[in-house]
């Protein structure tokens, strides 16, 4: 890896012309407000700060984090942080304002506050989200302009730490400054004999000889380790299964945090960044270093031959960017029926078995196994902003016609809804072997991937405008897209 760039040593008093008041007060005021809020992570622990002394991050991440913190007192821009994943961070069976994305932020926006920037978090994780095409379009779900971007999918990776790999690669891609951290994983040669539920991997490789904390530590990179190993390290005896995760209740989830297991993740990752923003506010200048970091030679060979940076759009909510401003159009002849509104989801849970409102049309509505669910979520008021919303589309629905724009060559990507515990609703089947796809006139098998529920083009297309055309050919049989991804 070659590291080049420049170091800028800003003193208080140019700082004080710049940004306004950096005197002793300023300075008190912010350390206040760090003393305040680790009393009261510590207070929450018993005071043992062991148990929130786990992050695991590499002394050149620290530094990576401190930069950011400056450039942020600096400009006075907002921190914006995206933490994307599973019903893990989407806090389900918990209330979404007890996520950890969420506990972090209600905890740090004071301190940063204090020290001239504001905090800005989104929760953009999803229920059964699979990998990919989940990281495939991170651009998409987190935003060009994020700052720090987390990742767990941990439970849905079968890949070991390739899957982090991607991910830490693909943010760097698409925004070289921001730094990616991932939730709930294994540290290496840590067991997991003791852990009922062993969905987590290892941010290492098999052997253990290289690790992406150290290989990455020039990004930023960091980790949270999974809440399940630390409830059962036996060094942490204040820290139980039954304390962390969801209480045993039907209907709940095991692998699910409780509010105590979403307080401690946002303790943890809380608790280094006092530390690093107590060093700034002791420092007698600031030393801010601007460099370009190229990506090193990855660790793990990909699955598939996918360009790093990719344009994607997709029916799923939350996400951060308007598909449409990502290159892909509806033809304007092309007429579909949109449901995109909780206030229609009351309606589709009386809809016929295939869970369409206008069978004749191709239209946007929540996939029907996910309709209950949000039913409960809004019956509740939960306050989970995931949603599996669909382009739904039947035999009888005729042609959907989409204008595509590739930025650089390479193969269409499309993908559909993950199986349900039982395969798929009725009347609906796979894309494969079931729908015509075309571009530009000319047909093409897409071929089903490793990264399920996805599909490759063997063809790769040329830079520039394309039009995909999809048609169900099989009678009484709908189809769900839920992603078009182009390079």
């Amino acid at each position: 890896m070659r590291t080049s760039g420049v170091v800028i040593a800003v003193l208080f008093t140019l700082i004080q012309t710049l940004n306004g008041d950096w005197s002793q007060n300023y300075k008190i005021e912010v350390k206040r407000e760090i003393d305040t809020l680790r009393a009261r992570i510590l207070d929450r622990w018993g005071g043992d700060p062991a148990v929130v002394q786990v992050l695991r991050i590499q002394p050149k991440a620290k530094e990576v984090l401190r930069n950011k913190f400056i450039q942020k007192i600096l400009t006075r821009e907002p921190l914006r942080m995206s933490f994307t994943g599973t019903s893990v961070t989407a806090g389900h069976d918990c209330y979404f304002n007890q996520s950890y994305p969420l506990a972090f932020e209600s905890m740090m926006k004071p301190v940063f506050q204090a020290a001239g920037f504001d905090l800005r978090i989104q929760n953009t994780a999803m229920g059964n989200n699979p990998v990919y095409p989940s990281t495939w379009c991170i651009k998409t779900i987190a935003g060009e302009d994020v700052d720090i971007v987390g990742w767990e999918q941990t439970m849905m990776c079968h890949h070991s730490a390739q899957c982090i790999e991607d991910f830490i690669r693909r943010i760097h891609t698409f925004s070289p400054s921001a730094i990616p951290i991932a939730f709930n994983v294994v540290p290496k040669h840590e067991s997991l004999k003791k852990i009922s539920h062993v969905r987590f991997l290892m941010f290492s490789n098999h052997d253990g000889s290289e690790d992406l904390l150290e290989t990455y530590d020039k990004l930023g990179f960091h980790a949270v380790v999974s809440l399940e190993s630390l409830a059962v390290n036996p060094s942490l005896p204040q820290l139980s299964h039954h304390h962390l995760m969801v209480e045993d209740k039907v209907g709940s989830k095991p692998w699910h945090p409780g509010p105590h297991g979403h307080q401690l993740a946002a303790d943890i990752l809380a608790f280094e960044y006092l530390q690093i923003l107590e060093d700034i506010m002791n420092e007698a200048e600031l030393i801010l270093s601007a460099t370009q970091i190229e990506l090193p030679e990855p660790l793990f060979k990909g699955t598939l031959d996918v360009p790093l940076d990719l344009n994607c759009w997709t029916t799923f909510e939350p996400k951060s960017m308007s598909n449409f401003d990502l290159a892909l159009k509806a033809s304007e002849n092309q007429i579909v029926h949109s449901a995109f509104s909780d206030e229609i989801i009351f309606k589709t849970v009386e809809a016929d078995s295939a869970g369409l409102l206008e069978p004749s049309l191709w239209n946007h509505i929540l996939w029907p196994y996910d309709t209950r669910a949000v039913v409960r979520v809004l019956n509740e008021s939960l306050g989970m902003l995931d949603r599996k919303y669909v382009l739904s589309g039947c035999h009888s629905s005729g042609d959907l016609m989409l204008n595509l724009d590739f930025t650089q060559e390479g193969p269409l990507i499309l993908c559909e809804p993950k199986n349900g515990a039982t395969g798929y609703p009725q009347r609906y089947s796979h894309l494969y072997g079931s729908a015509h796809i075309l571009i530009d006139g000319v047909e093409t098998e897409m071929i089903p991937t490793a990264a399920y529920p996805c599909y490759i083009s063997p063809e790769k297309y040329s830079k520039g405008p394309h039009v995909l055309d999809v048609s169900v050919f099989t009678p009484e049989t709908c189809i769900g897209l839920t992603h078009v991804i182009v390079p």
